[in-house]
């Protein structure tokens, strides 16, 4: 054997072999035998160049070492682990060098994001969230190549991310990821998350569209025209859209949280009526009872009375932001029919009055029922904590800065209450 070098507890050499010719010639490759915890001695195929072979062995000793004395191997000896060819990590696994839990790197990526989304399930996510984290998380790997967790690097994600049009676009892309390498660190599957410091990007200036409230007047409109006069839209009749709007518009529920309420949810009883979210269904994974008022209460009460208690509640078709703009064109279009003379067609036809996009660019889609919810208890007088407990936010910024419209009539109702602060004459 060529080249030996003894070291505490392993050798460095290049074997030396007959070639066909007849000549002796030695490995292009260094070999490391080291002596296991079990006093076994082992021997594995080390790299091409000395320097490395020898800080080879100097790990497989340092991990023979922790394996006999029971302690958990480091976090800079783990990533060298996940870094090593499969075949030798499959036989350090053999030998009982390192834990079997290490061999999971060797498992490829697809097989890992699959057990990532089995555990989303298990989480009570919704099938809608499982198969959008995994549709962004399979088509970045894909893009830059990755094939095992140790090719994730943070450098070539940004790349790809980079790529991507639009904040909000790329946000959701790099929350996914994240939270796949998180995972994978968290239970055990990888020896660190490589992409903890992967930053979002502000997205305030980035929106594809801004939402809109809709007026009080508005909603009223909206929701009389819907009931009467509103065709069925994809299996829902017109009276089914108008509760739904009521209650959207009454408690600020999100269309995924109506989806999940049956006839049961409600408690249309006494003076206190309420309708409860489940867990499962809930953005925040929590339980929600939230109140309802009087009005919203009787329109479900007619409206549930032919349901049976597990029975759904509504049936909503998936394409509500469309649902809601054509039934607000329905109603202007009534609204502006209505007007008794030609003057005041004209005023109403250049009024923004249940236009789904205003002048501004902003936009009212189903999710502005819960911008309209909102904004209407701000401009109630109706306190921050309580409306963003009604909101179920985690944030009084959230409630305030985003979902809350105030207008300039209402900043000058504002200005106009403080007190004077003239001098009364004679003072």
């Amino acid at each position: 054997m060529a080249g030996r070098n003894n070291h505490d507890g392993f050798r460095v050499f290049r074997p030396v072999y007959r070639a066909r010719d007849g000549e002796q010639r030695s490995a292009p490759r260094w070999h490391v035998s080291f002596r296991d915890h079990n006093d076994v001695w082992r021997r594995v195929v080390g790299p091409t160049d000395h320097s490395a072979a020898l800080a080879y062995g100097h790990k497989l000793a340092t991990l023979v070492s922790l394996r006999a004395a029971g302690q958990p191997i480091g976090a800079d000896l783990a990533k060298w682990l996940d870094g090593l060819a499969d075949k030798p990590r499959m036989k350090l696994v053999e030998w009982g060098v390192v834990d079997a839990s290490v061999s999971l790197a060797t498992q490829s990526l697809v097989e890992h994001v699959e057990a990532w989304c089995g555990a989303l399930k298990a989480n009570r996510c919704s099938e809608k969230h499982i198969s959008g984290q995994r549709r962004q998380v399979e088509r970045l790997i894909a893009a830059c190549g990755f094939t095992r967790f140790v090719d994730i690097n943070i450098g070539q994600v940004r790349e790809y991310l980079g790529g991507i049009d639009g904040a909000v676009t790329r946000n959701h892309h790099a929350r996914s990821i994240k939270s796949f390498a998180k995972w994978m660190a968290d239970v055990g599957r990888a020896s660190s998350a490589p992409l903890a410091g992967l930053r979002m990007v502000r997205t305030a200036d980035d929106r594809k569209y801004e939402r809109r409230a809709l007026s009080a007047d508005e909603l009223r409109r909206l929701i009389a025209h819907t009931a009467t006069n509103g065709k069925p839209w994809c299996g829902a009749t017109g009276e089914e859209r108008a509760v739904v709007y009521v209650l959207a518009a009454s408690t600020g529920l999100r269309r995924g949280e109506i989806d999940s309420l049956t006839a049961a949810s409600f408690n249309l009883d006494g003076n206190a009526p309420t309708v409860t979210v489940e867990a499962r269904a809930s953005k925040r994974r929590r339980r929600d009872v939230l109140p309802l008022s009087a009005d919203a209460a009787a329109r479900l009460r007619a409206w549930l009375i032919r349901k049976l208690p597990g029975a759904p509640a509504f049936s909503l078709p998936r394409r509500t932001a469309r649902m809601i703009g054509d039934d607000l064109s329905a109603a202007r279009e009534a609204w502006i029919g209505a007007a008794d003379d030609p003057e005041t067609r004209a005023e109403r036809v250049k009024s923004g009055f249940l236009r789904r996009v205003d002048d501004r660019g902003r936009v009212a889609d189903f999710h502005s029922l819960r911008v309209s919810f909102i904004t209407g208890l701000a401009r109630s007088g109706v306190h921050p904590r309580v409306a963003q407990t009604l909101a179920r936010h985690s944030s009084i910024d959230l409630t305030m800065n985003v979902y809350s419209e105030v207008g300039a009539d209402q900043q000058r109702a504002g200005v106009e209450a403080l007190p004077p602060l003239r001098l009364a004459d004679g003072a």
